[in-house]
């Protein structure tokens, strides 16, 4: 089924989103880490991960734990990485509309990105070569990173970071499977030996600015996969999304030339929402549920 062009692009992004949410809420079961299979670590491995776009985009993107559960550590999730860093893009990963519908629901909306939203767009994935222009040592990934391991030392744990995940995209490295025994796609290092520490951390971070429609404000939209393994086992724990609550009315834009504008605050700000959810992933790695 094809939304027809009977909507102003504002309403044509609140159809659609309305009626993905409709469909898809309710109809997965969000995949949770069991804390109960494992106890506060002392050491920790946590798998690096390609540098992180700060990008911007119209359309729906959908990496909701209760609307895509399977969004991250997937090809879905690859254009928010720079695949320039990276040994080879993927054969199958998505053009950008894809992305837009987070692979799902396609000829939903497939009317959704026309006209000068498609010209919007097209500018639009250039704003991480923007924000880098305006500030260049802007670094997600290095920012993530640095808090985490600080707040992990601070409690005691040992922490090392495992540099074979830099030049691969996000994907689990050992088995994995949800609760229906659905096994999750494997990368390069499916068969790398077990590592001496208590837990194996994979982290799945995306960032970007989202207006829904040519007439909606660009929003701050942040999520984190998360999978956790025993270390010395390779024993599967689970996968969680961690999810940026953006409420309020802060930090919107409701044209791409006035994001790109404010840059020097809007960059930033995409950067505090990535680091916000650093508690939630300590608490998720010492055993305590986060819902």
């Amino acid at each position: 089924m094809k939304i027809p062009y009977l909507f102003s692009p504002a309403l044509r992004g609140l159809v659609a989103s309305a009626a993905m949410l409709g469909m898809l809420s309710g109809c997965l079961n969000a995949p949770m880490v069991d804390t109960s299979k494992y106890s506060a670590p002392k050491s920790v491995v946590i798998e690096d991960f390609p540098d992180m776009k700060a990008a911007a985009v119209i359309g729906v993107v959908v990496p909701k734990s209760y609307a895509f559960p399977g969004f991250h550590f997937s090809r879905n999730a690859d254009f928010f990485y720079m695949d320039d860093e990276l040994d080879e893009l993927p054969a199958d990963a998505p053009p950008m509309f894809k992305y837009q519908s987070a692979g799902l629901l396609d000829g939903l909306i497939v009317g959704m990105v026309a006209g000068s939203e498609a010209a919007t767009q097209k500018r639009a994935e250039g704003f991480h070569g923007a924000v880098l222009a305006r500030l260049p040592d802007f670094d997600m990934r290095k920012d993530f990173l640095a808090s985490l391991r600080k707040s992990l030392e601070a409690q005691g744990i040992a922490v090392t970071i495992a540099q074979s995940g830099r030049r691969n995209y996000p994907r689990h490295r050992w088995a994995a499977a949800d609760a229906d025994g659905n096994k999750y796609p494997l990368g390069p290092l499916a068969s790398s030996p077990a590592v001496d520490a208590d837990l194996l951390v994979q982290v799945s971070p995306v960032a970007f600015y989202m207006a829904p429609g040519g007439l909606n404000a660009y929003r701050r939209n942040v999520t984190l996969g998360v999978a956790l393994y025993n270390g010395r086992t390779k024993q599967f724990l689970g996968r969680q999304t961690l999810e940026f609550s953006n409420s309020g009315f802060s930090y919107q834009y409701m044209k791409f030339d006035t994001l790109v504008a404010d840059i020097p605050v809007a960059a930033p700000a995409l950067r505090d929402a990535v680091l916000s959810l650093v508690p939630q992933l300590v608490d998720l790695i010492n055993a305590r549920p986060v819902k």
